[in-house]
């Protein structure tokens, strides 16, 4: 990911999700409570068929660039590439 503004982006969310959820004085504030660990858990096989998804998209688009017979990557980089 050689993109650093939305790495910033996505590490300043994350980070701001925990301090919302955890920080006892922003809790106070905004009315949440901490969130155990085992309720992170169902996110995570979305999170990574996302990021295999997407890669996996990439890659096929990355192909069809290089061999234009290659028709799915077209079709991907047509109908799902913004």
């Amino acid at each position: 990911m050689w993109n650093w503004v939305l790495n910033f982006g996505l590490v300043l969310e994350t980070l701001l999700a925990v301090i919302i959820a955890y920080v006892p004085f922003i809790q106070t504030i905004i009315g949440t409570a901490p969130i155990r660990f085992v309720h992170w858990l169902p996110g995570i096989p979305f999170a990574l068929f996302e990021l295999f998804y997407d890669e996996i998209r990439k890659y096929l688009i990355r192909r069809a660039s290089r061999k234009p017979e290659f028709k799915l990557g077209h079709f991907l980089d047509e109908y799902t590439h913004w």
